[in-house]
């Protein structure tokens, strides 16, 4: 799904199932585009890991005051 909808969609997932933690997979968007979509949800801390080519991208969203995420930045263990 494409578009400005798309962030109102995944809040009122968000509200329903009382999300703290959230990945979105295979998002083929810019970077830039993702920090806005990113902004928008609402969560308070992510990780995203860019789309290359024809491979889509992943986001990791949470709260940080429910969840703890440890991660890290290596292509290798992609």
């Amino acid at each position: 799904m494409r578009g400005k909808r798309f962030p109102i969609l995944i809040n009122e997932i968000i509200r329903e199932y009382n999300l703290s933690l959230c990945f979105l997979l295979e998002t083929c968007s810019f970077v830039h585009t993702s920090e806005r979509v990113i902004e928008r949800i609402g969560f308070d801390a992510h990780f995203v890991v860019p789309s290359n080519g024809q491979s889509g991208g992943i986001y990791c969203l949470w709260n940080t005051i429910v969840v703890y995420v440890f991660y890290s930045r290596c292509s290798v263990c992609l």
